[in-house]
C-alpha cells in the first residue's frame, strides 16, 4: 500500500495520474526514444576495428597506470561528446577497468557542473537558479553549508531576491 497518494504527470496539460517518474503512461519516455549522435553513427566493424588498433598500439598495457591490461577498453581520448573523432586511432587510449571508469566518472562530473552553468547564465532573468561549484578535485558539490538541504537554501535565496523575505 503506499504511503502518499500519486501525483499527477508533470507535462504542461496532462492531469492524469503519474505511474512513473513523475509521468503518467502516455508521457513516459520510450526506450532509444531519441539516440546520440553517438549511437546513430555507430558501425560495429569499425568500431571493432578501432579497439583492436589501440590495444595493439598500448601493447596491451593500461596508458594511465601502465598495469597490463589484455581485457582493458578502448577508451576515446577527446570524448565523442566534446567533438573527440570516433574511429581515429589517434584519439584511443587503451585503459584497465579501474583507470576508465575513474575517467569515465572525472568526465560526468565535468559535464554536470557545465550544464548546470550554462543553466544558471541561461535563464535571463538574472536570478541565480542554480548555485554549483568545484572543490578543485573535480567534485561537483552545492554552495549550500548543508548539501541534504541544498533545495531549501536555493528556494531561501530565490526568496530573499524577490523581497519575500528580509535580507
Amino acid at each position: 500500500m503506499p504511503w502518499m497518494p500519486q501525483g499527477r504527470c508533470t507535462t504542461p496539460g496532462c492531469g492524469e495520474t503519474a505511474t512513473q517518474h513523475g509521468k503518467c503512461e502516455r508521457h513516459q519516455r520510450k526506450p532509444w526514444d531519441q539516440p546520440s549522435q553517438h549511437t546513430l553513427q555507430m558501425d560495429s566493424a569499425k568500431e571493432k576495428k578501432w579497439r583492436r588498433q589501440v590495444r595493439e598500439n598500448a601493447n596491451s598495457m593500461c596508458e594511465s597506470c601502465g598495469r597490463y591490461a589484455p581485457r582493458g577498453q578502448a577508451d576515446h581520448i577527446i570524448a565523442v561528446a566534446d567533438g573527440g573523432a570516433l574511429y581515429d586511432p589517434a584519439n584511443g587510449q587503451w585503459l584497465c577497468f579501474a583507470c576508465h571508469k575513474a575517467k569515465t566518472i572525472k568526465e560526468n562530473r565535468r559535464r554536470t557542473h557545465e550544464r548546470a552553468v550554462e543553466r544558471r547564465h541561461t535563464t535571463g532573468r538574472g536570478v541565480r537558479i542554480l548555485n554549483f561549484h568545484t572543490d578543485g578535485g573535480g567534485m561537483v558539490s552545492s554552495a549550500c553549508a548543508r548539501p541534504s538541504f541544498s533545495f531549501f537554501c536555493e528556494i531561501f535565496d530565490l526568496l530573499k531576491v524577490f523581497g519575500v523575505i528580509g535580507a
